[in-house]
């Protein structure tokens, strides 16, 4: 992403985020050296993304496995729906502010 902050992406879009707890890409190093590796953590509470819940997916191959809660979430935010997306935590912070349909080109 190249960026520390959902902010420094300069964009209007909204920033989402997930990541299940078996995911590996949690071990790699949140770092960035001459142009290579990851940066910024997009979960963590400091990024500014809205952190969906991914749960019951497997691994870093399992979000889109039918029957996660991450396949429903990226449909429902495909679609608009966002009073339909599981935020990570109970308190339903990622919904905030937002409305049920999208508008034109803010997925």
């Amino acid at each position: 992403m190249r960026a520390e902050k959902a902010s420094q992406l300069h964009t209007s879009a909204r920033v989402w985020a997930m990541r299940d707890a078996d995911d590996w890409i949690q071990d790699v190093p949140y770092l960035e050296l001459g142009g290579l590796g990851h940066g910024a953590d997009p979960v963590a509470d400091g990024f500014g993304a809205r952190v969906l819940s991914a749960r019951d997916a497997k691994g870093h191959a399992g979000y889109f496995v039918p029957g996660t809660d991450s396949l429903r979430n990226f449909a429902g935010i495909g679609v608009g729906a966002y009073d339909t997306v599981s935020c990570a935590r109970e308190d339903d912070v990622c919904r905030a502010g937002l409305s049920r349909t999208t508008t034109t080109g803010r997925a």
